[in-house]
């Protein structure tokens, strides 16, 4: 017996390894099984979002379902305020990817916002956005601070709003007359977009998405995302198979 003991000893640390690899492993998938692609627009009604604008009485008129898509038409009525529609849950780091369809023949600017909060008595919403452009696409997928204090393009960086021009990558592609699909993520300061499987903004705020002005704004790391139209923009996109990951 006492000859046998160190066989038994070498056993039963195999043992107790093999059991931590396994409890390590299932850990690790039970991890990556409860970050999944949900459907948060289910094509049928607006259930989990909110039309806002301080003149939601014409504003909500905008918004509406057809096709299971979401559609922002305006019309040619350019008498109105701007106006969100706004996802109701507050999300830190997450993947949106989504399908978008544009009447280029509109001057109307859209965009989705990212991490933002609204500031219904300014008529605005805080916070940074991926800018939707149908007439100049491509601003399409670029990354626009709307917090007041930086109000300028963070990806391509510009001291202002305008951006004259941009040149992408050759293998950049925008559909005028099509649907288009748009990736997006945010992770810590990092924000990622990607169009028709191309990437767009590559971006690293740290420093800025996470200072003192954004902290105080309560924007940049954590927020609400949400579909954009502009103050007396005319326009006629549609939104569709919205899907979301929370990273965390």
């Amino acid at each position: 017996m006492i000859k046998n003991l160190p066989n038994l000893s070498k056993i039963l640390s195999v043992h107790l390894l093999l059991t931590v690899l396994f409890i390590n492993t299932s850990c690790k998938t039970g991890e990556s099984n409860s970050s999944k692609w949900e459907t948060i627009f289910n094509g049928a009604n607006l259930n989990g979002w909110t039309v806002e604008s301080i003149d939601n009485y014409t504003s909500i008129n905008f918004w509406k379902i057809k096709n299971q898509s979401i559609h922002c038409v305006t019309n040619g009525n350019r008498n109105h305020s701007g106006s969100w529609l706004v996802y109701n849950k507050e999300l830190e780091d997450f993947e949106l990817k989504l399908k978008f369809k544009s009447d280029h023949s509109l001057q109307g600017n859209s965009g989705v916002h990212l991490r933002s909060s609204l500031d219904l008595p300014n008529n605005k919403m805080q916070g940074p956005q991926i800018d939707i452009h149908p007439p100049k696409p491509f601003r399409t997928g670029l990354l626009y601070d709307e917090t007041d204090g930086v109000k300028h393009w963070l990806f391509p960086l510009t001291k202002g709003w305008r951006l004259e021009d941009y040149t992408h990558k050759k293998d950049w592609k925008y559909n005028r007359n099509g649907w288009n699909e748009l990736y997006i993520k945010c992770m810590g300061t990092k924000i990622i977009t990607e169009l028709n499987g191309i990437t767009i903004t590559n971006y690293n705020g740290k420093g800025i998405l996470n200072d003192t002005l954004h902290q105080k704004k309560g924007v940049g790391l954590k927020g609400l995302i949400a579909f954009q139209l502009h103050k007396k923009h005319d326009i006629d996109i549609a939104f569709k198979d919205i899907q979301l990951k929370i990273l965390k």
